[in-house]
């Protein structure tokens, strides 16, 4: 049986390895204090931005006030986000090893934050525009981790991490 694109690309741990060194480029870029997220705050990114309706809705918004609107024309972006969390832990912390192996990101086990290792992508996802949907999709989430309260942004998302 052949794997449709989705498929592929949700099932590709290089994918979400790109998708989470854009939000952890972009979630130190944006905090006003240059800090990397916390490991627990990758568990979302990947259920969102390798879901088609999910990332779809957000990845062109604006970086300021995108989520809360994104949010408020469709609550169907967080449907079933707890769950789709919980079932693809395995699936980020494969993109989260091979993001590590390959010097992209890294964990300072001190303040138990996740670092960039580098500025520019890894890789350039022009070619895709599926895989361009996805970053720009884990970049806006970066940001609006970065600039709101983290139980603000669970609270929006219905969800707990811990």
């Amino acid at each position: 049986m052949r794997l449709t694109a989705e498929a592929r690309l949700v099932q590709n741990p290089a994918v979400g390895a790109l998708a989470l060194w854009a939000f952890v480029t972009q979630f130190i870029e944006s905090h006003h204090a240059h800090r990397g997220p916390a490991l627990p705050l990758c568990l979302p990114v990947l259920p969102l931005a390798l879901n088609y309706d999910a990332s779809t809705a957000l990845h062109a918004r604006r970086f300021e006030g995108g989520l809360e609107l994104a949010l408020v024309e469709n609550r169907a972006i967080v449907a079933g986000l707890q769950d789709r969390m919980v079932l693809m832990t395995d699936q980020t912390m494969r993109a989260l090893d091979l993001a590590f192996a390959s010097k992209i990101l890294d964990y300072d086990a001190a303040s138990g934050e996740l670092i960039s290792c580098r500025k520019t992508p890894p890789f350039t996802a022009a070619e895709n525009s599926d895989v361009r949907k996805i970053v720009a999709t884990a970049r806006r989430l970066g940001h609006w981790f970065a600039v709101m309260q983290i139980a603000r942004v669970l609270s929006l998302l219905s969800i707990r991490i811990g």
